[in-house]
């Protein structure tokens, strides 16, 4: 099989070239913002003032001084200085000037059209003081670092999609982006997503089917409170045990749901133990839903889904006469029991012939429905009638768990559980849905928020993290905009922010990113 071509074009990351640019345009705008300001302050003569902002306008820095990451950071630090300080001038306007000097100064910007905000001087600290409540130069720094980590996992989650599969840049643009919205519909990280989907990518499901299938998966994680590996790995030994296709996965995970909330055994613990039973109930004729009804009979008295799983395999394998198969797994298995047709005629003659294994010669019965006749007539045997067929049955290992089936077929457990999960249809989305208003779901929207967010700003559109910030809910800085016209270039320097932390791409042959092989990318961007 050819490999997959994992040199995509819609990696995040931004080179030198860029980040020069962004910086010479916010700095533009913030000397030009210097110079409206020493127009308007000599209108009202405040020359101490006046002489800072020339002052300041000296320390500018000069973009076009660099050339490698290195002094990108070094100047977007000089960068971070010189806004900081054209700050400082603003607060110290906002605490020098007098009121009447407020009051010139508010006429000479009404007469010039310019946006106001400062009525009198009591409504004049319109400066970094607000901002300050909220968010800091510092602030800014730490959540670019954030936010670089998080572009890296979504990153990293899509390297290992592309070693799995082979599609075109426009597919894998279009599952991002079907991605980022799906994970704040689900509560989920968009990097968690693409993993889960990779994973089923991993098991032979089209991109198209693993999309799917990482929505049904990431209900199941959810509802289920289970990590993303072991939704994958519970949904996709049911499906194929029971061949439930892609299309049909939610019919694994109603039931676990419905079985959970309604029997004493959580639904994460009915998925361990049926991806442990799974292939072995569906070779014993066993379906999903007489599988999950045992499993949650039995485990409500053992309290260990997961281990009731391994027995319910074990079991089926005996009444199948699988003798080399269970002393490979370290199972007991006598001669008596090395076929099926001796375990046949032991069952019936330690039923009193009450219990046949077969529905014909040539057909086993379901193990569901063996155990559920035997359950029937197992209370009118001797005891030690009773104690050899369960010895033949489940083994002298097994002997609680075996009890456990009984009982619970015996008071209609296992009956009621089974009538529970075939009634189970949209169970899990209802679930998922009052999981939504849960802290744990708000929280991880949250995360998936700020991962697209993230995965904006480390693409072509740096200035879209400093206007959605606000609207995204992890800083006020929209806010500092809306009162603060004079800073609207905060929407224009972020370029800066990743010289800062040293993470622009020195060229696209070379370049590290996120730890991994840099893939390089053209004017395509990532789509949020």
């Amino acid at each position: 099989m050819e490999k997959p071509n994992t040199e995509h074009n819609i990696t995040v990351g931004i080179d030198v070239p860029k980040s020069k640019q962004m910086i010479n345009a916010g700095l533009k705008k913030l000397l030009s913002e210097l110079d409206d300001l020493k127009i308007k302050i000599n209108h009202v003569d405040i020359p101490e003032i006046s002489g800072k902002i020339s002052s300041i306008k000296l320390k500018a820095p000069d973009p076009d001084t660099a050339k490698t990451k290195s002094e990108i950071k070094a100047l977007t630090r000089q960068l971070i200085d010189f806004k900081n300080e054209y700050a400082s001038l603003l607060e110290n306007m906002n605490e020098s000037l007098s009121a009447g000097q407020w009051s010139k100064l508010q006429a000479v910007i009404d007469s010039m059209n310019a946006p106001s905000r400062q009525a009198d001087q009591k409504n004049t600290e319109f400066s970094f003081n607000k901002w300050g409540d909220s968010v800091s130069i510092e602030d800014i720094l730490t959540y670019t670092e954030e936010m670089y980590q998080e572009m890296c996992d979504i990153h990293d989650a899509m390297e290992e999609l592309y070693k799995i599969t082979d599609q075109t840049d426009e597919r894998y643009q279009a599952f991002l982006k079907t991605s980022i919205e799906n994970s704040k519909e689900l509560g989920r990280s968009i990097s968690s997503l693409i993993a889960q989907s990779a994973q089923w990518a991993g098991q032979g499901f089209s991109l198209d089917q693993s999309e799917a299938l990482a929505k049904i998966g990431s209900v199941y994680a959810n509802t289920a409170d289970i990590s993303d590996t072991a939704a994958v790995t519970d949904l996709a030994a049911a499906m194929e045990a029971f061949r439930i296709r892609a299309s049909d996965a939610v019919t694994v995970i109603d039931p676990l749901n419905k079985l959970g909330k309604e029997f004493a055994v959580s639904s994460g613990d009915l998925g361990d133990g049926l991806q442990r039973a799974a292939s072995a109930m569906a070779a014993a004729g066993a379906d999903m839903h007489q599988t999950l009804a045992m499993l949650a009979g039995g485990a409500e008295i053992t309290q260990n889904a997961g281990e009731f799983g391994d027995f319910l395999k074990i079991g089926a394998m005996r009444i199948r006469g699988m003798k080399d198969e269970l002393e490979a797994m370290g199972e007991e298995a006598d001669l008596s029991a090395d076929s099926v047709q001796k375990i046949q005629s032991q069952v019936l003659r330690l039923t009193y012939g009450n219990v046949d294994i077969f529905d014909n010669p040539d057909q086993l019965k379901s193990y569901y429905k063996i155990m559920e006749e035997i359950s029937d007539v197992y209370g009118t045997l001797s005891s030690k009638k009773q104690a050899a067929l369960s010895d033949l049955l489940f083994g002298s290992q097994n002997q609680k768990q075996g009890d456990a089936l009984i009982r619970s077929f015996q008071s209609g457990q296992v009956q009621k559980a089974y009538e529970a999960a075939a009634s189970s249809s949209g169970s899990a989305y209802k679930a998922q849905e009052d999981w939504m208003n849960s802290m744990q779901a708000k929280t991880t929207q949250f995360q998936a928020a700020f991962q697209s967010l993230s995965n904006t700003i480390f693409s072509d559109n740096l200035p879209k993290f400093f206007t959605d910030l606000g609207t995204a809910g992890v800083s006020a800085l929209d806010n500092l905009i809306e009162k603060f016209g004079a800073l609207n270039t905060l929407a224009t320097i972020g370029g800066g922010f990743l010289g800062a932390k040293n993470l622009g791409q020195q060229n696209k042959t070379d370049a590290k990113l996120c730890g991994a092989q840099y893939i390089p990318r053209d004017e395509v961007g990532i789509l949020v």
